[in-house]
C-alpha cells in the first residue's frame, strides 16, 4: 500500500457583492428649536448611493438664513432669528447624473418670558400661546396622486377639527412660490386641487397656514 499526505477537499464560497443602494437624498430628521438657539446641523451622511455631490439650500422661511458651505455632506445653518418654520432641501447627484432630494424642517419658536409670580396671578408666554393656538383648528393633510404626472391635477384632502380658513402655497425647491389660493374649512375633510399645467417635473412644497402650527406636504411631479 503506498503511504502519503492525506488530501483534504476544500469547498470555496464566493458571496456577490450586494447591489448598490440606489440614489437618495436624506435630509435628516426635523426638528424644533428655541430661541436664542438660531442655528442648526444639517447632516445628508444617511442619504444612499454613489453619491459625487450634496448641495443644501433654503427653500423657505420668515427669513433668509446662512448656510455655512452648501456643497458639504454636514453643515450648519444660521441665523434663524425669528420664529416659524424653515424649510432646507438637501439635492444630490450621483455618478451617473441621477438627481434626488429631501428636505428638512426646522420649527424656531419664540424665547419664553420669565414667570410673573404674583399671589393671585401667574402668566407665562406659553400659557399665552396656547391660549391663542386653541382658537385654530387642528390640520392634517395629504395629497394624491403622488407623484403626479405633469399637466394632471393632484388632489389636496385637509381634515379639521372646527371651521376655519386655510392659505395654501406650493414652493419649488428655489422657494420661489408657485401658486396660492385659500379654502374656506368646514369641520371634518376638506379637499382643495392642485394644478400641475404650469409647473416643471421635480420635487415641491405645499405649504397650508392657518392651523395651531404650519403644514408642509411633499409633492412630486413627474
Amino acid at each position: 500500500m503506498a503511504t502519503g499526505c492525506a488530501t483534504t477537499n476544500k469547498t470555496t464560497f464566493t458571496t456577490a457583492s450586494s447591489a448598490s443602494q440606489p440614489t437618495a437624498s436624506n435630509g435628516g430628521s426635523d426638528v424644533t428649536i428655541t430661541l436664542p438657539v438660531s442655528s442648526v446641523t444639517l447632516d445628508g451622511s444617511a442619504s444612499t448611493g454613489n453619491i459625487v455631490q450634496y448641495y443644501w439650500f433654503q427653500a423657505q422661511g420668515p427669513i433668509a438664513s446662512v448656510v455655512g458651505n452648501n456643497f458639504a455632506q454636514i453643515t450648519t445653518a444660521t441665523g434663524l432669528t425669528t420664529p416659524g418654520t424653515y424649510i432646507y432641501v438637501l439635492q444630490v447627484i450621483d455618478n451617473l447624473g441621477v438627481h434626488a432630494y429631501s428636505q428638512k424642517v426646522v420649527t424656531v419658536k419664540a424665547a419664553g418670558t420669565r414667570v410673573i409670580d404674583t399671589t393671585a396671578l401667574q402668566i407665562t408666554t406659553a400659557e399665552t400661546l396656547v391660549t391663542s393656538a386653541s382658537v385654530l383648528p387642528d390640520l392634517t393633510s395629504s395629497v394624491s396622486p403622488n407623484p403626479v404626472a405633469t399637466g394632471q391635477m393632484a388632489r389636496l384632502l385637509i381634515n379639521s377639527d372646527k371651521a376655519g380658513t386655510a392659505a395654501i402655497a406650493v414652493v419649488n425647491i428655489s422657494g420661489f412660490t408657485m401658486a396660492t389660493q385659500k379654502v374656506k374649512l368646514v369641520a371634518g375633510t376638506n379637499t382643495a386641487t392642485v394644478s400641475t399645467t404650469a409647473l416643471g417635473k421635480g420635487l415641491y412644497i405645499i405649504n397650508i397656514q392657518g392651523g395651531r402650527k404650519p403644514l408642509n406636504v411633499k409633492l412630486m411631479i413627474h
